[in-house]
């Protein structure tokens, strides 16, 4: 009787190995890749996201951190000039969004007389503008080689 318990045991025990070992094998699923493209990154792929911005200032919604925001503005005024703007960057006032025309003015901190920075960008006209005044010498950008009524006001005399 003890044998045939014995026998009994072992062929449940075989079975159950025999299961587990042919059951349907699970396979690591691998993570589907695909192609990421710069506005995915952002998820902007215009600036309409600056009609947004009225009232806010530039550190609050990441301004410079906005790829394609970031890359207008760096082809426009150049990258040494982008890289001080960001870096110097405090806003004196809230950005402001009006007649479809956004504008940003900031500043360096504890030096705005000298050093501070205008950024225009005209919906209707599909074109970004930037004033820089570096040093109190003031240079102005612009895509469409056209002036800005803003930047025109904000240039120093």
């Amino acid at each position: 009787m003890k044998a045939e318990r014995w026998n009994l045991f072992l062929l449940v025990v075989f079975a159950a190995a025999l299961l587990i070992s042919c059951g349907p094998k699970k396979t690591e699923e691998q993570p589907q890749q695909t192609e990421t493209k710069p506005e995915q990154i952002t998820g902007e792929k215009n600036l309409d996201f600056l009609k947004k911005y009225d009232g806010k200032y530039a550190d609050e919604v990441h301004l410079f951190e906005k790829q394609i925001f970031a890359d207008r503005l760096g082809k426009l005024i150049g990258t040494e000039n982008f890289k001080m703007i960001k870096d110097d960057w405090t806003t004196i006032m809230p950005m402001e969004f009006g007649n479809n025309v956004f504008s940003a003015e900031g500043c360096k901190p504890h030096d705005c007389g000298a050093n501070n920075y205008i950024i225009v960008y005209d919906f209707s006209e599909d074109a970004m503008y930037a004033g820089i005044s570096n040093n109190e010498k003031a240079e102005t950008f612009s895509e469409n080689g056209k002036t800005s009524p803003k930047v025109e006001k904000w240039k120093p005399m």
